[in-house]
């Protein structure tokens, strides 16, 4: 029996061992970073505030590590671009933050999703679950449990193209 595991043990470490080696030499091979064609900006409105605007700065870059994992081309910050700022208001007494998402998100291979914007409420972690002409619809969690909180407000957001760099 202790053959078996030590054998199964070699095999796993000698298989998983060559995926490491070859990723580890892939690593060495620098690449630069990729300047996107277009850049991604966003518009939020909450009603009462004026609209903010943000536009991205984003990269393709090689993520390249030792690892099993693998190596991929992934998305960030252009080099001394500002991150998404987190916008703060006061709605009814309630404090709203709201993040917008990175560039790990916000990128050429995904469409805009209402989930990219990160929102709390007092707090508490909210997610949007519906919205209509302007009126959102956000849970405490994604499910209708009786312990999920809800809350109503005018939010607008919109993800549009740019061609300039």
């Amino acid at each position: 029996m202790k053959v078996i595991a030590c054998t199964l043990m070699f095999c796993l470490c000698g298989c998983t061992g060559v995926l490491m080696g070859i990723n580890c030499l892939d690593a060495k091979i620098e690449r630069e970073p990729r300047k996107l064609p277009n850049q991604f900006e966003l518009a939020l409105t909450v009603e009462g505030f004026e609209t903010k605007h943000y536009r991205y700065q984003c990269v393709q870059y090689y993520d390249s590590d030792c690892s099993v994992r693998g190596n991929h081309w992934s998305y960030r910050l252009a080099e001394g671009a500002a991150s998404p700022p987190i916008w703060e208001f006061l709605v009814n007494g309630d404090e709203i933050t709201i993040e917008p998402a990175s560039c790990r998100l916000v990128n050429p291979e995904h469409q805009p999703k209402p989930n990219w914007l990160n929102i709390s409420v007092n707090g508490q972690v909210m997610y949007i679950v519906d919205s209509d002409n302007g009126l959102v619809r956000l849970k405490s969690a994604p499910t209708n449990t009786s312990s999920s909180k809800e809350y109503w407000m005018r939010l607008s957001y919109q993800f549009s193209v740019s061609n300039e760099n």
